[in-house]
């Protein structure tokens, strides 16, 4: 028991002692001029031990009394000496150069930056709390940009309490959408449908008008660009004269397309359209009722209007001019009048809705 009571004794003797750093030393110089500079010097040495617990903040005379008041390298110069004497990290003073402004300065000792902040001098009583953490703050700057590698722990400390500072904060993660599926070439923006009234104008026999309908399916194939395709009927009395009647029908499929400009609910712009069909005639009178057959080709040019009613739907309104490439007429069967000729130039309006998005 005694041998081994002796040999713990031994290992306790030669065991390392621990010595804890001294905590790094800021000077805080006191230079004030006047007993209200002083008594504010007094209350922020005061704030700064709490700013500043994890220092030593020690507060020094300059030597020379008239140290405010000298040029910058003067300053320099006995700040440096005082760095050296006491083994500072930083050496801060407060002054007074203009009413109501105070300076706040801070050298760094070991990176020899010179930090200095326009500060507006107030009443507040919490006014010296605000200064101290302002020097914690400029402290914090100087030694920014340094290698942690080497640096007291308290500074390191301060530089990382402003880093979490100037973190932007954290950005909210955004659902990210994925983007629409592109346009299907066979799918159609649009549904039109659409009243027609057609008048003779050039190179028609007889009564040359017609009232139908159409069915319209449209869709933007570009900026302003609509294609669409058609299908039209129209018909009406087309010959009277007591003794003769002629009464005809057609329907028409087309192709058309419409360029818009955009004026506010009002969409405007040129309209084309051709058209080929078929077209029954039928002959009624004294003689046996008989029923004749032609085909149609048109081509119309006009301008379209549309006017914006809500959300997807649109009144349309579109005058036109169209050439008929094929005339028919039909002849008396007696002395070889001329009952009917189809005119080669006539007018059309029609007038109908559209909905869709492509409204």
């Amino acid at each position: 028991m005694k041998v081994l009571w002796l040999l713990g004794w031994l290992g306790a003797a030669h065991q390392p002692k621990v010595v804890a750093a001294p905590p790094p030393v800021v000077l805080f110089l006191k230079v004030g001029r006047n007993p209200r500079e002083t008594a504010r010097e007094t209350r922020l040495f005061e704030e700064l031990g709490l700013a500043l617990d994890s220092f030593a903040v020690l507060s020094v005379q300059p030597e020379d009394p008239q140290f405010p008041n000298k040029p910058l390298a003067t300053q320099l110069s006995a700040v440096q000496s005082l760095t050296e004497r006491e083994d500072a990290v930083a050496v801060t003073w407060l002054a007074s150069p203009l009413p109501g402004r105070l300076m706040l300065h801070l050298i760094a000792a070991h990176t020899g930056r010179i930090l200095i902040r326009s500060i507006p001098a107030t009443d507040d009583p919490r006014s010296e709390a605000k200064l101290a953490l302002a020097v914690r703050e400029l402290l914090g700057t100087a030694y920014l940009f340094e290698p942690t590698l080497g640096q007291a722990p308290a500074v390191n400390d301060v530089v990382a309490s402003l880093r979490e500072e100037l973190a932007p904060p954290p950005m909210a993660a955004v659902p990210v959408a994925r983007p629409p599926a592109p346009p299907s070439a066979a799918r159609w923006g649009a549904l039109g449908v659409e009243g027609l009234f057609t008048q003779g104008l050039i190179g028609q026999q007889g009564a040359a008008h017609q009232f139908g309908g159409a069915v319209r399916l449209e869709e933007r194939v570009g900026p302003g660009f609509h294609a669409a395709v058609s299908l039209e009927a129209e018909g009406g009395p087309l010959y009277s004269d007591g003794q003769t009647r002629i009464d005809g029908w057609e329907i028409a499929p087309g192709l058309g397309a419409f360029y818009g400009w955009d004026v506010g609910p009002l969409t405007w712009g040129p309209s084309v359209e051709i058209e080929g069909g078929f077209q029954r005639l039928l002959v009624s009178g004294s003689a046996p009722t008989q029923a004749f057959s032609s085909l149609k080709l048109r081509a119309l040019a006009g301008l379209a209007l549309r006017v914006g009613l809500g959300d997807g739907v649109a009144l349309t309104l579109t005058p036109q001019l169209g050439y008929s490439a094929l005339q028919t007429q039909i002849l008396s069967r007696t002395d070889g009048a001329l009952f009917l000729a189809s005119p080669w130039i006539e007018g059309r309006i029609s007038l109908g809705l559209l909905f869709g998005p492509g409204a």
